[in-house]
């Protein structure tokens, strides 16, 4: 209150001494702290808004050698030709979407489905990609790659216009707009000579991606491969180029990293990285649809030994000691994360305390040799005393097609939507060696019902497998993605496959 008081004697004295000057200059100084301070806030908000210009670099292992859309030979390979040329559909964070189709949708009994394309689509030397773009694509991909996509042979094509096409089914086919995320379109005039065993480089400097081909050379043992931005792709992209240096080795590649020759490394084991990427790298977990697990032949197998690991496994350790927190916990197919995405809701657990076995020291597991199923295994053994052999991808895969296996520890990857049937049905590697009609009916019911509830099928499944005492799922490893603080607009947590990462690179700005 005395404080108030005096302040106001203080203004009182001030006006009754006239002292115009003295209020002027106060006011004039105020304004120029509003000046300034608003200026301040504008040139933060523009630093802090996307600037067009710069390059992102990325670092990769693997040398790329002629980027063949139909024959690409690695990882790397198949995430450049997916910047240059966009499938038809493609996931961004689970969720379908696509740069080249505006619309589409199902006539009323579903074996029909009707795309429209994009208003001024252009390729990158400027020409209109039209439908007639498309189905020389389909013939291509039906020449090239036949098997790959197979079910281009049992549809039919109907070109309504330059922009409207239909897709004429003869069956019922729900994953269809899935399976044309592994097709895409090619430019007919650029491609019309195209040949499986003489590709031309050239042809990928023209596409309809955000960015295309610039040029691939070679400094000393690290390939340079350039992209540069596509000024027809809208939205303008923010970066000028895409550049990947394939280095030597995985070593090599950090070491361009803590050099800051790179902004991103992908892949990479948790194991390998160096003290301090911290500082000026961002670490992303990303998801895959993958669980990690011990798989058991159900007619070799006492079910009270699966029972009983179920009960006593500690995942949560397992994700600290063996994968230095770099991986989700799960007791099922479907990790949090990718239950999140499939919008499944949480898993409930009705695991019970089972007393353990006599002969569990004489478990026998097979282990890939490879990834961190080794560590695994190891940390199993110390605290069950298994007995351990490790085994090549090729034999374990030999084993599970005559089923000679009794428990195996591996990954499966089922894409999405989850190809479960592969892993647990006739028709494909069964591998809990299973006799159920009523998972056989499930996948059909997935595939080919009109009327299927998605989501309740897939539980339903979940649960069914689940309920056979013949599985224990571990862990989901995270895909790990190195990323310069620098680089923004990288939002992505799930992934269909590693090389999808740059699916929505036209967002990506440099700081």
């Amino acid at each position: 209150m005395k404080n108030f008081r005096r302040l106001i004697l203080k203004l009182s004295k001030f006006f009754r001494e006239k002292s115009f000057y003295k209020l002027a200059a106060i006011l004039f100084f105020l304004l120029g702290l509003f000046l300034v301070s608003n200026y301040i806030h504008l040139q933060r908000t523009r630093l802090n808004q996307p600037q067009y210009g710069g390059v992102y670099r990325e670092g990769v292992y693997e040398y790329v050698s002629n980027l063949n859309p139909f024959a690409p030979l690695n990882e790397t390979e198949r995430a450049i030709l997916n910047i240059i040329y966009p499938s038809i559909f493609e996931l961004d964070n689970g969720k379908i979407f696509s740069r080249l189709i505006k619309d589409y949708s199902f006539s009323p009994d579903k074996l029909t489905l009707k795309l429209v394309l994009k208003d001024n689509l252009k390729w990158s030397n400027g020409e209109e990609i039209t439908t007639d773009d498309l189905l020389f694509s389909i013939e291509l991909y039906r020449q090239y790659l036949p098997s790959e996509t197979l079910f281009l042979k049992s549809v039919e094509f109907k070109v309504i216009d330059n922009m409207q096409f239909e897709i004429v089914m003869k069956n019922v086919d729900n994953y269809l707009p899935y399976k044309l995320t592994s097709v895409k379109i090619f430019p007919r005039k650029v491609f019309y000579d195209f040949d499986q065993e003489n590709f031309k480089i050239d042809f990928l400097k023209t596409g309809s991606g955000p960015f295309v081909l610039e040029k691939i050379s070679k400094i000393k043992d690290i390939q340079e491969i350039v992209l540069t931005r596509n000024e027809y792709f809208y939205p303008r992209p923010y970066l000028d180029k895409v550049v990947f240096y394939a280095y030597p080795s995985v070593k090599r590649s950090f070491d361009g990293l803590l050099l800051k020759e790179i902004d991103g490394l992908a892949g990479i084991s948790y194991l390998e990285f160096p003290q301090n990427v911290y500082l000026s790298f961002q670490l992303n977990k990303i998801v895959l649809p993958r669980i990690v697990g011990l798989f058991f032949n159900s007619r070799k197998v006492d079910k009270k030994i699966v029972a009983y690991l179920n009960s006593v496994i500690n995942r949560e350790e397992i994700v600290s000691r063996v994968f230095n927190r770099q991986a989700e916990s799960s007791e099922s197919i479907f990790s949090p994360t990718v239950r999140r995405v499939f919008e499944l809701g949480d898993f409930v657990s009705d695991i019970k305390v089972v007393e353990s076995p006599s002969n569990l020291g004489n478990l026998k597991i097979e282990v890939l040799s490879s990834y961190l199923y080794p560590e695994l295994a190891r940390y199993l053994k110390d605290k069950f005393g298994f007995q351990i052999e490790f085994v090549e991808k090729v034999d374990l895969e030999s084993r599970l097609a005559t089923k000679d296996h009794v428990v195996v520890l591996m990954g499966i990857y089922y894409s999405w939507p989850p190809l479960l049937n592969y892993f647990w049905t006739s028709s494909g590697i069964n591998v809990n060696n299973l006799s159920d009609v009523g998972l056989e009916n499930l996948v059909q019911k997935l595939n080919s019902d009109s009327q299927v509830n998605f989501n309740q099928t897939l539980k339903e499944f979940e649960r069914l497998v689940i309920s056979y005492d013949a599985n224990v799922f571990l862990v989901n490893p995270y895909y790990l993605f190195l990323l310069s603080k620098k680089i923004k607009n990288f939002d992505q947590f799930f992934l269909l496959s590693p090389e999808s990462r740059f699916v929505k690179i036209e967002y990506w700005y440099r700081k």
